[in-house]
């Protein structure tokens, strides 16, 4: 058996049935592609095929990635000060190492300046928005890693949002329980 990359990608076909006035959907090419840091290769498998701690998420519109949620080695987690929750919400993940932050340096008018956001060296994937709960509820079943960093970053951002932006906070008092339910799978 060949060995299994850690993210595998597929898009999904949309077309509108008139006679059950009901929206269909396909799995485009009929197959989903691994993904390897040079290209990615068409496989024959569909979604379904791949063991139960991949995770399927969704990346923007009809396309999707399924993620290795029993390997990981490391995870980051940052959000934006802003009033919404979630939305601009990055989960950062690697399997091949530590995420390392730095900051990236460009010149300008002859001047060298450093980016004020932080950037990381050895991320392998990335989870967006809502689609976070989802795969740290299959990090926290299928996986050793400790969440607990990543736990403590939500209910600060949680705070934060009852303090600053109240409409768009969870509606509850207790942040680390909505958190804990949030993930069960």
């Amino acid at each position: 058996m060949k060995k299994m990359t850690n993210v595998y990608v597929y898009t999904l076909e949309f077309s509108y049935d008139e006679n059950t006035n009901k929206v269909n959907t396909t799995l485009k090419n009929d197959c989903i592609y691994a993904c390897y840091p040079k290209r990615n290769y068409k496989t024959k498998m569909k979604p379904t095929d791949l063991p139960e701690h991949y995770c399927d998420v969704q990346r923007y519109g009809a396309c999707h990635n399924i993620i290795n949620s029993k390997d990981v080695i490391d995870l980051k987690y940052t959000w934006v000060k802003e009033n919404h929750f979630m939305k601009d919400s990055v989960l950062r993940i690697s399997y091949s190492g530590k995420l390392q932050p730095y900051y990236d340096t460009f010149t300008y008018d002859d001047k060298e300046i450093t980016s004020k956001f932080v950037s990381y060296k050895n991320v392998d994937a990335k989870v967006y928005g809502n689609d976070i709960l989802k795969f740290l509820g299959y990090v926290h079943k299928y996986s050793n890693y400790d969440i607990t960093e990543i736990r403590s970053e939500f209910i600060k951002q949680c705070e934060w949002l009852r303090d600053n932006e109240p409409n768009f906070a969870p509606d509850t008092s207790d942040f680390g329980q909505w958190f804990d339910n949030k993930i069960k799978l």
